[in-house]
């Protein structure tokens, strides 16, 4: 069986949280650890890309120290299309369109996975993190296109099976044929 350590260091304790990485590797015989991208609860869905480089520019340098103990890093995306909170007021610096639910609800958490403004985001991104080369870039279980079960119905995806389906789809027609 194979032991991975996951683990978030905040900015303002990455020398104690360092050191307590190692010394539980040592203690335990780890000799790997999962380097979380974000705090869980505490960070919004998206977040700046200047903070997403300084934030890897820190894991570029606590990789070359957890290495030099003989300790794999890999990373853990925690976000991708928006997890636990996407604020309005952040809707102008992300101007993504949100997922919409059954229900016709605009998601207060997660962005549609078309949206190329979002793609573009996320290409840079994952681009700042593979700098760190890490073994494994792990893209987290919010990397879903799941909302309360049954999917994103915003205008991009109504768009996307008007176009497959070669004719004018409306949410109420989509909504009324699925239930």
């Amino acid at each position: 069986m194979k032991h991975i350590l996951r683990y978030y260091i905040p900015l303002e304790k990455e020398k104690e949280r360092l050191d307590d990485i190692v010394s539980y590797c040592k203690k335990t015989g780890c000799r790997e650890v999962l380097l979380f991208t974000t705090s869980y609860r505490t960070m919004p869905s998206f977040i700046p890309l200047r903070e997403i480089e300084n934030y890897s520019n820190r894991m570029i340098e606590w990789a070359k120290i957890l290495r030099s103990e003989g300790i794999t890093v890999s990373i853990n995306v925690q976000q991708t299309l928006g997890h636990i909170c996407f604020p309005k007021e952040l809707s102008r610096e992300f101007p993504f369109q949100r997922q919409v639910t059954l229900e016709g609800v605009e998601s207060r958490s997660s962005a549609c996975p078309l949206d190329e403004n979002l793609q573009q985001y996320l290409i840079q991104t994952y681009k700042l993190y593979a700098r760190v080369k890490p073994r494994i870039l792990f893209v987290d279980d919010d990397f879903r296109f799941i909302i309360s079960g049954m999917g994103c119905f915003c205008p991009l995806h109504l768009s996307a099976l008007e176009k497959r389906r070669g004719r004018k789809v409306s949410f109420e027609e989509l909504r009324n044929a699925i239930l």
